[in-house]
């Protein structure tokens, strides 16, 4: 399975130095995809296209040769992304492959299938729990006690109602005291990350939205780095989690409720390293089998392309195919955008000179109205004079008389 990520996509996903970004194609082919199928990629010969909510252009020129992957690891219902809003979920034709963090269950048609992202994270997990963990191990006395990982952007209320509610218990630092340790680092388990979280006993993890199945690195981190988080988001966690592997504080009315045992793990590094080592992935668990069903999606999508491939052989040479009909299409849509703007330019022009016209005549209408004002009252003038003259000569023929 051939991959290339389309440019926007790579720079959020690879080659950005910004801390969202995983930084390395073996990690994200380890962390998207399912290992059912070899995944590699190749920039020149491939057959499947990546994009990326979280980066990429909405002037996709879609290819009918190519078989479109769209990953988001962020919630679609609480962010706006110009690709989502124009297509929604599934709209968009072209995409036959989804990776969504905002669904909790395989949705899948005959046309396209969508599989949560939460499936891949505990698969990528369970994989490599083993070999990712903190190269710096900090012993349990000399733990501080809390750091808070989120940010106040989204949901502040809660944060700030579950922070303040940390503090009362003991001294608790930011993950912004480390900025300039981690501002080029991966927020996806990198080392200096893992080993800062190691530091604390527990970490304050809270989601940016609230959806079924959304479920971010945030946690994955903290069990990665051997320390116990404090976490507040997805309310069916359970599902996913042992309960008595992180502490759930979703029920914020009774944060009052976790107190003691936070204390209590706090201060007994035997009760601590208990829910360290514990399972860390609720027994009953279910992924749906979920990567054999991606194989066998991905086997239909190969299999309907090589017929339409092999079909496309056979059409006559002057005829032209989807992806040419379909430049051809946007060639006239724009023709079309084109001539609309101009014919509306030349009505705008033909309005502007007939009011000018039409300006220009109740300008003459006016002159000629004065004009016969004038000789009307010049008129007038005159005969009053006229008059005036006769009755003179009237008055001096009596006189003389």
């Amino acid at each position: 399975m051939k991959i290339k990520l389309e440019d926007l996509s790579d720079k959020h996903w690879i080659t950005s130095s910004h801390y969202s970004s995983i930084k390395s194609y073996d990690k994200f082919i380890k962390y998207i995809f399912p290992d059912t199928v070899n995944v590699t990629v190749d920039n020149n010969d491939f057959k499947y296209y990546i994009l990326n909510l979280n980066g990429c252009s909405n002037d996709i020129i879609y290819k009918d040769n190519i078989i479109y992957i769209l990953v988001c690891v962020e919630n679609c219902y609480a962010h706006h992304y110009k690709l989502y809003y124009k297509y929604g979920m599934f709209g968009n034709k072209n995409i036959k492959l989804y990776f969504y963090n905002h669904i909790d269950k395989i949705i899948q048609t005959d046309e396209y299938m969508a599989i949560p992202i939460i499936y891949n994270q505990i698969d990528y997990f369970n994989k490599y729990y083993n070999d990712i963990k903190p190269n710096i191990i900090t012993s349990f006395k000399d733990k501080k006690f809390c750091l808070f990982v989120t940010n106040n952007h989204f949901r502040s209320y809660i944060k700030n109602y579950i922070s303040s509610f940390l503090q009362q218990i003991d001294l608790c630092d930011t993950l912004n005291m480390y900025k300039n340790l981690l501002y080029d680092k991966s927020c996806y388990h990198s080392i200096e990350l893992i080993n800062i979280f190691n530091q604390y006993k527990f970490i304050f993890v809270c989601e940016n939205s609230v959806s079924n199945g959304y479920i971010t690195e945030k946690i994955f981190n903290c069990f990665f780095s051997r320390t116990i988080p404090i976490y507040n988001g997805c309310e069916s966690i359970n599902d996913y989690f042992d309960k008595n592997c992180f502490i759930n504080a979703n029920d914020i009315d009774n944060l009052h409720n976790l107190k003691d045992n936070i204390i209590k793990l706090m201060n007994n590094e035997n009760l601590y390293n208990e829910v360290i080592n514990c399972n860390k992935i609720n027994k009953s668990y279910n992924d749906e089998n979920y990567k054999k069903k991606f194989k066998e999606f991905i086997n239909v999508l190969e299999k309907n392309k090589d017929i339409k491939a092999y079909n496309d052989i056979l059409i006559i040479k002057n005829k032209k195919t989807v992806f040419e009909k379909n430049l051809e299409k946007q060639k006239l849509e724009k023709q079309k955008l084109e001539k609309q703007k101009l014919e509306k330019q030349n009505l705008e022009k033909q309005k502007l000179k007939k009011q000018k016209l039409e300006k220009q005549k109740l300008e003459k209408q006016k002159l000629e109205k004065q004009k016969l004002e004038k000789q009307k009252l010049e008129k007038q003038k005159l005969e009053k004079i006229i008059l005036e003259n006769k009755k003179k000569r009237k008055f001096k023929l009596f006189n003389y008389n």
